[in-house]
């Protein structure tokens, strides 16, 4: 199996998911993500808007805000194919479909922030392997903002257990995540 069936084959498993099945599995995740030290001693947290049958990150944004810390959301400049990390000021708050249908906050619910202020980033993937490597969905938008994130902010993939892959045909330009947290356990990459 190459990279494109493997990506055809994660995404229509996730696709078969039951709302149902997403929220309970992301709530687990969720837990997880709450409990994790390096989660705890951030300051300031880059998550996603899930779509898609995505772990869901909501829950997380909200109870990282309700203990103080920051939170920013990426915008995705198409046309420069580049993630542009927003500080927001509520959630849930306006957001607007930005690109890939994906929601995004909408101006004047967000800050500048600069990428090396942040201390831990929530991403999400089509599969991980074992050593942190994620597949994504082949735009490179996440591969190109990681490598300008501080070396010692701490990478946390959500994914579902099936997502875990024996390899996800990494290339050498691929940042591993630090941490993979799945509804079954934590696996630590580092």
């Amino acid at each position: 199996m190459g990279k494109q069936e493997l990506r055809r084959e994660m995404l229509k498993k996730r696709r078969g998911l039951t709302s149902r099945e997403v929220t309970d599995k992301s709530a687990v995740i969720a837990h997880r993500v709450l409990s994790l030290p390096c989660f705890a001693r951030a300051r300031i947290i880059m998550a996603y808007n899930a779509v898609r049958n995505e772990v869901q990150t909501g829950g997380l944004i909200v109870a990282a805000m309700s203990v103080g810390k920051k939170v920013a959301l990426p915008i995705t400049d198409r046309e420069r194919k580049q993630l542009i990390p927003v500080m927001i000021t509520s959630y849930p708050g306006p957001m607007v479909e930005g690109a890939y249908g994906i929601p995004e906050p909408a101006e004047g619910n967000y800050a500048p922030v600069h990428v090396k202020d942040i201390d831990c980033l929530l991403l999400p993937g089509v599969a991980f392997d074992p050593d942190g490597y994620r597949l994504g969905y082949g735009g490179g938008y996440y591969d190109r903002f990681l490598r300008d994130v501080r070396r010692d902010a701490a990478l946390i993939g959500l994914a579902y257990e099936f997502q875990i892959c024996p390899g996800v045909y990494a290339d050498s330009h691929d940042m591993p995540v630090d941490i993979i947290v799945t509804e079954k356990r934590v696996i630590d990459c580092r």
